[in-house]
């Protein structure tokens, strides 16, 4: 065991160290953070909606209807369903926070704004089974700024925030004479590092559509999250990450801060995915689909979480 501790003292405290205090992963983990209360909050609702007694189904069902479950849900997917947004938002505020000058609350605002620059604002939609799909123009796709746009929401937030502190420190902003109230004199701050970050976000967009993954959220599922739920979304993966989080602590670090900021938006993404399969079988009153794992809703035909 002393050997074990010398090798790890030796080798992995000095990287974890440097890992721990660096703004951009604690930007990223505090920003997910955010997202924890809301779905708590969710998973109340959902326990109330799925309460397996029979007599207490009844009494909902006579009292309010019987979509009595469906409006029950409402909170749930109020808070799960937006997790990339909020994230976006909480990453580019606590990343901000960490840099002298910056106005977090312009800074998370813009955030957001380029996030949802980077969604499609259509979606495919099929009148009737069989039918020809139509596209649907003027809406935000649910899948987008929910579990599957962590990444995106990452990513956009810590570019965004980048850009607004490069332009920001150049002093290219607009200065209001005194007597203007705070809160006009920092929206107009933002304006230039805005509308910088929102032409890098319009180009960036632009480009990635002349390209075969479309847009800029299925590219950076494709190259950054695929790779990253075949690490974190399988069996080794979650156990190698918890034995390393105790390993961690053994060493004084809070092992939970660096490890989680890599894995847990996997996590929260299959689990968001079990909470739909769920709610999906409750309803049918079937039991559990075969791709349902502890690692989320694995493609039919693969392996299960442990052999992926």
């Amino acid at each position: 065991m002393a050997g074990l501790n010398s090798i790890l003292e030796r080798y992995v405290l000095p990287t974890a160290l440097k890992i721990a205090g660096q703004k951009h992963i604690l930007s990223v983990r505090d920003g997910i953070i955010l997202n924890m209360p809301f779905m708590l909050i969710g998973s109340f609702f959902l326990i109330f909606a799925y309460l397996p007694i029979p007599s207490y189904a009844n009494l909902m069902g006579e009292v309010f209807g019987a979509a009595w479950r469906d409006k029950l849900l409402y909170p749930v997917k109020a808070t799960y369903d937006i997790m990339a947004i909020i994230s976006s938002f909480g990453i580019a505020y606590r990343l901000a926070e960490k840099y002298r000058g910056m106005d977090p609350l312009s800074t998370g605002a813009v955030s957001l704004v380029a996030f949802i620059m980077t969604i499609p604002q259509h979606t495919l939609f099929t009148p009737v089974k069989g039918a020809a799909e139509q596209i649907v123009k003027g809406v935000l796709p649910m899948n987008f700024i929910g579990s599957q746009g962590l990444f995106v929401a990452i990513v956009v937030a810590l570019l965004s925030t980048e850009i607004y502190r490069f332009v920001h420190n150049r002093n290219l902003v607009i200065n209001m004479p005194e007597g203007v109230p705070p809160a006009v004199a920092k929206s107009f701050l933002a304006l230039i590092p805005g509308f910088c970050v929102l032409a890098v976000i319009l180009l960036l967009r632009l480009i990635v559509e002349a390209t075969p993954f479309g847009d800029i959220n299925t590219m950076i599922a494709t190259l950054i999250g695929i790779p990253m739920h075949h690490v974190g979304g399988t069996l080794p993966g979650m156990i190698f990450s918890v034995i390393l989080i105790g390993l961690l602590w053994t060493l004084g670090l809070h092992g939970d801060a660096i490890v989680l900021v890599f894995i847990q938006p996997v996590w929260l993404a299959n689990m968001s995915e079990n909470l739909v399969a769920f709610r999906v079988i409750s309803r049918s009153r079937t039991s559990l689909p075969s791709n349902f794992t502890i690692c989320g809703l694995r493609p039919v035909g693969r392996a299960p979480c442990w052999g992926w």
